[in-house]
């Protein structure tokens, strides 16, 4: 009988390991900021897709906007990469992102900031319903800023207006780690009063590796993905954006890989040093309230069931 009800119970436990949930710390977001979470989601040795789910309570009038982003995605130009909600005042906020069928360890990103003018605190939570779930690092920068940022080190972002023609150059170290390979990235583009947007492979002799191009009106909303030769260790892009002549404003996105973090930022408009800002992590163990938990306390109650049934009392 105790067989067949472990056996009864099996496929129950096994649901529960296959689900993990970790916390969004309450936050205090100024306006004008928008603050960065990243969680690490271990889709396991095989194959697996993955839906992933943030839950933000916001408890101030100024609301919240919630985008929730699988970057690794973003750098093949995958679907469905990026959701996004919003309340436009003390209310919640679920958004839902599917992930691809994949194996191994992949980033997920949720990015909060306050959608009306004003400071908010909120909470909330990330679940999903196979694999485990950690946070990896937090840090909190301004929305909108002009310039050139690298949020958590993951990925670099420009933004800029300009009443002249446009002539921007960034560029952006990568550490491609020890090991001899290429890389696949993505460029992101949108904006006014461009002609396109070039990338190029300054390690390699500044080499064009590609580059997306705007409408005949000057209008960019685009996107493209690119490999790098095989490289190891330190690696410098450039970015170049170009005009068509008139006033207009600017936004590129450099999606790469979670294990190509950015190092180094530099050329128009660099508004923060890479590794500067102040970032906060946490272990799987400490993260992370998944499966592992619950198993353990479903084993532990039967042992105590056996032990009350079946053991003599001695008091």
């Amino acid at each position: 009988m105790r067989v067949l009800a472990l056996l009864l119970l099996f496929p129950f436990i096994s649901c529960l390991s296959a689900q993990d949930t970790a916390a969004v710390p309450r936050r205090t977001i100024p306006a004008g900021y928008a603050h960065t979470l990243a969680f690490q989601v271990d889709q396991g040795a095989t194959a697996t897709a993955v839906m992933c789910s943030v839950t933000i309570h916001c408890q101030s009038q100024s609301g919240v906007k919630v985008r929730l982003l699988d970057t690794d995605a973003k750098t093949v130009l995958g679907s469905g990469t990026e959701q996004e909600d919003q309340v436009g005042g003390a209310g919640t906020v679920v958004v839902n992102l599917q992930m691809p069928a994949r194996s191994g360890r992949h980033p997920l990103v949720v990015i909060l900031q306050p959608v009306l003018p004003g400071t908010i605190s909120c909470y909330g939570s990330v679940n999903t319903d196979a694999g485990t779930l950690a946070m990896a690092g937090a840090e909190s920068t301004k929305a909108l800023v002009h310039g050139l940022t690298a949020p958590l080190d993951m990925f670099a972002v420009f933004r800029q207006d300009f009443d002249v023609p446009a002539d921007f150059t960034s560029t952006v170290e990568v550490d491609y780690g020890p090991t001899t390979a290429p890389m696949t990235f993505a460029i992101e583009g949108a904006g006014r009063g461009l002609t396109e947007i070039r990338v190029y492979d300054v390690t390699g002799g500044d080499v064009l590796l590609g580059s997306i191009t705007a409408a005949p009106s000057g209008i960019m909303q685009t996107s493209n993905s690119f490999t790098t030769p095989a490289y190891a260790g330190s690696v410098t892009l450039r970015v170049q954006v170009v005009g068509d002549g008139f006033a207009g404003d600017v936004f590129w996105a450099l999606w790469l890989p979670n294990d190509h973090p950015v190092t180094g930022l530099g050329g128009n408009g660099v508004s923060k040093q890479v590794g500067g800002a102040k970032k906060e992590g946490g272990s799987c163990a400490a993260a992370s309230g998944g499966g592992a938990a619950w198993i353990a306390a479903i084993v532990f109650a039967l042992f105590r069931r056996r032990k009350r049934r079946y053991t003599p009392r001695r008091d």
